[in-house]
């Protein structure tokens, strides 16, 4: 007999009230990780997977929520969902600046880039 898989849930939508504290949990969350790698990790010891894998998990980890966030400013017929998502994406989008900004974590991206061994990493990891 053949399993069948479900089908992938639908989306958990966010209302109004909920938009800016949600999003102002992820970016702690992003921060949290920026913080601990930069805590723990020294360029001697920068790696792959102890700079770089643990932004790509915390992506993995957010993108629903913040595409679900990033969606409302356009598709949702509330206007406070969309001045809240609006609001919302500002907030990540300072963020993220303000890490691109940061030049004592990338001495560590520049330390995993110069000390891996490209050869065990995969294409895109690579990169």
């Amino acid at each position: 007999m053949e399993s069948q898989s479900l089908p992938q849930p639908l989306p958990r939508l966010i209302s109004a009230d909920q938009v800016i504290p949600t999003m102002k949990g992820i970016i702690n969350q992003y921060q949290a990780v920026r913080e601990g790698i930069l805590q723990n990790v020294n360029p001697q010891a920068a790696s792959f997977s102890n700079v770089i894998q643990p932004l790509i998990d915390i992506d993995i980890a957010t993108q629903g929520d913040i595409g679900i966030i990033a969606m409302l400013r356009y598709a949702s017929p509330d206007r406070a969902s969309r001045q809240a998502s609006e609001e919302a994406c500002t907030l990540i989008n300072e963020d993220q600046a303000a890490f691109t900004a940061r030049s004592d974590f990338w001495y560590l991206v520049k330390a995993v880039k110069e000390g891996s061994d490209e050869t065990t990493l995969h294409f895109e990891a690579r990169k």
